[in-house]
């Protein structure tokens, strides 16, 4: 497995950790400590129709599948894959899981096949599908991965109902009932420009795996999902946290890494290594976290924080102190790289948008903006959310049409971004305490002063009434 070719000439152009974005194909070269969970999952995706991958949030279900499981099932050449994500549901949306599945397709496919004679233009998740089948004559299994599949209960009811009817339709259906009249039709026009195999391809049911990929917290709210397709319950994952060993390996492997394609370093920072002690202390902390478990974006977030030290401070070498406080890396990541923002509008501007645009704060769940609301609501530039991109406290998805939505890079980052505002809050409401006591002591001073006047002009007045009576 290889560093993308596209990156190979880019000097000094990536980061050696993911820090809060999960690891794709890309940078599969970089993705350590997860052997063992990649073969196991893969050898069960193989074996089943259904796949459930799920862990509580920040376990790096993503990377996993991104850079651990596809480039394995890509290099069997055997899989038409296609990624889907719904993105969280909000009030007038032109979406639904549904559409988005269709549409994902849809775009996948080419403007003609040979299926068009024998269907007709259709406009069904099963005719596109179909399509694609055609492509590869039958020959490859279509793998639908929906990633971060919690999104889809956020919707209504009807809408996650006509997306299960519709998945039970393309599983269990040779041809559906409602596409059975017309291609009856179209077979009897065109029977004379048929061939036999082009009719067997139409009869063959669609191959097809699919991965759901979700937070351990919405299994409950599976159960529906699982009564329509029973044989989910014969495979589903759970994805622990690393083991000291494990995250030892996502630790050093990749600060060593250098790449035997490119004579250039491709890396920001040049190879460097972590002192015993360091080592120590970094797991010693990652271990207390999680009861025993360690949880990989955490671990990502101190990597990514120690490689940005190695590049400032032109170091090779990390060294934790006895007084460095390795909590508060973590916990401050948010407001660092608001701090490092070049001025104070850009950084007043990208607390706005972060805090108040991405997070959805009564529910503590991160939000999808479109870029065209971002600058127009939000009054951020296109430099300042390419700062917040590359800082990688953000990232950018394009939906089927190329639309471009920003987001939060992890859900894990609600929690701190909310504390870290809620710091800020407090210190605002603490400054406005201390402004209105100086002022309460400002209007005392005066107050004081106005009666010392007083009692002089008094004392005054009183002595020359005493002298003019003498």
């Amino acid at each position: 497995m290889t560093i993308n070719q596209a990156n190979i000439n880019k000097s000094k152009s990536l980061f050696r950790y993911a820090g809060t974005k999960s690891y794709d194909e890309n940078y599969k070269d970089l993705f350590y400590g997860r052997n063992d969970e990649i073969k196991e999952f893969y050898s069960r995706v193989l074996n089943h129709r259904f796949s459930v991958l799920h862990s509580i949030s920040g376990m790096g279900k993503s990377s996993l599948i991104e850079a651990g499981l596809l480039p394995l099932i890509s290099n069997t050449g055997k899989y038409e894959i296609h990624k889907i994500r719904f993105g969280n549901y909000y009030e007038n949306t032109q979406s639904s899981p549904y559409l988005t599945l269709k549409n994902k397709i849809k775009f996948a496919c080419k403007p003609d096949s040979y299926i068009d004679k024998i269907t007709g233009k259709q406009n069904s998740l099963w005719y596109y599908l179909k399509k694609l089948q055609s492509i590869s004559e039958g020959r490859k299994t279509i793998l639908l991965v929906f990633d971060q599949f919690e999104e889809f209960f956020s919707y209504p009811p009807d809408l996650k109902e006509i997306f299960l009817n519709e998945l039970d339709v393309v599983l269990n259906q040779i041809i559906p009932d409602n596409h059975k009249k017309s291609i009856k039709e179209k077979l009897a026009e065109n029977s004379a420009n048929l061939t036999s195999s082009g009719i067997d391809l139409l009869y063959k049911k669609l191959d097809i795996k699919i991965i759901f990929s979700l937070r351990s917290d919405y299994l409950n709210n599976f159960e529906k999902i699982i009564n329509k397709f029973p044989e989910i319950k014969e495979n589903i994952y759970r994805l622990s946290g690393l083991s000291p060993t494990q995250a030892k390996e996502a630790i050093i492997l990749p600060s060593e890494f250098v790449s035997k394609y490119s004579s250039q370093n491709i890396f920001k920072s040049e190879p460097f290594e972590y002192s015993s002690s360091s080592l120590k202390a970094v797991l010693n902390y990652l271990s207390g976290s999680t009861s025993g478990e360690i949880e990989p974006f955490r671990l990502q977030i101190l990597c990514s924080y120690f490689e940005k030290e190695i590049i400032n401070r032109k170091i090779t070498r990390i060294e934790i102190k006895k007084q460095d406080k390795i909590e508060e890396i973590y916990e401050n990541y948010y407001r660092n790289i608001i701090d490092e923002i070049d001025n104070k509008h850009n950084r007043d501007a990208a607390t706005f948008f972060v805090e108040e645009g991405l997070i959805l704060e009564n529910e503590a769940r991160r939000l999808s903006l479109y870029e065209g609301v971002i600058f127009s609501k939000y009054n951020i530039s296109s430099e300042l959310l390419k700062t917040l991109t590359d800082s990688r406290i953000i990232k950018a998805e394009k939906n089927y049409k190329g639309d471009i939505f920003y987001e939060l890079s992890h859900e894990t980052l609600v929690e701190p971004i909310l504390h870290a505002k809620q710091k800020s809050l407090e210190a605002e409401k603490n400054i406005e305490l201390q402004l209105k006591k100086a002022e309460e002591l400002e209007q005392q001073a005066k107050q004081q002063v106005l009666r010392i006047k007083k009692t002089k002009i008094i004392s005054a007045i009183t002595f020359f009434a005493l002298m003019i009576s003498f």
